[in-house]
C-alpha cells in the first residue's frame, strides 16, 4: 500500500509518500508524476520519502529518473537518507559504478546535490 499526497504551492509541488513504493504503486506514482509535469511545466518538484518504509528496484529507477529531471528528494531516517543519497549519485553519474569526477556534473545537480537530498 502507498499513500500519495500532492501539495502545490507557488514555489514547488511536493509529493509526500507513505508506505511501500513497489509494484503497481510505482506505476501509480509515475502517473501522478507525469500528470503533474504536464500540468505545470517548469515547476520544481520535491519528493518526501519520510513516510516510506520500502522501495523496490522499479521504485528506485523511477526516483532516479525523477531526480535526473530535477526533482529533489526529502528523506528522514538512516534507511531513506541512504537510499536517497544512492539514488542521487546514480542519477548524477548515470551508473552506480561510474567514477567520473563530480566537477563535470551539470550545475543543476551538482550545486543542489547537498540540498538535493534534504533531511527533514
Amino acid at each position: 500500500m502507498l499513500r500519495i499526497t500532492m501539495e502545490e504551492n507557488a514555489d514547488f509541488t511536493r509529493f509526500s509518500l507513505e508506505g511501500k513504493l513497489t509494484g503497481d504503486w510505482v506505476k501509480e506514482f509515475e502517473r501522478c508524476w507525469i500528470c503533474a509535469r504536464h500540468t505545470g511545466p517548469g515547476t520544481r518538484f520535491k519528493i518526501d520519502l519520510s513516510g516510506v518504509n520500502f522501495v523496490d528496484e522499479e521504485g528506485k529507477a523511477l526516483l532516479e529518473s525523477m531526480v535526473a529531471e530535477g526533482a529533489e528528494l526529502l528523506a528522514d531516517g538512516p534507511m531513506m537518507t541512504s537510499l536517497a543519497h544512492s539514488i542521487l549519485e546514480s542519477a548524477i553519474c548515470g551508473d552506480r559504478h561510474n567514477d567520473r569526477a563530480k566537477d563535470d556534473l551539470p550545475s543543476n545537480l551538482l550545486g543542489e546535490s547537498r540540498a538535493h537530498v534534504s533531511h527533514l
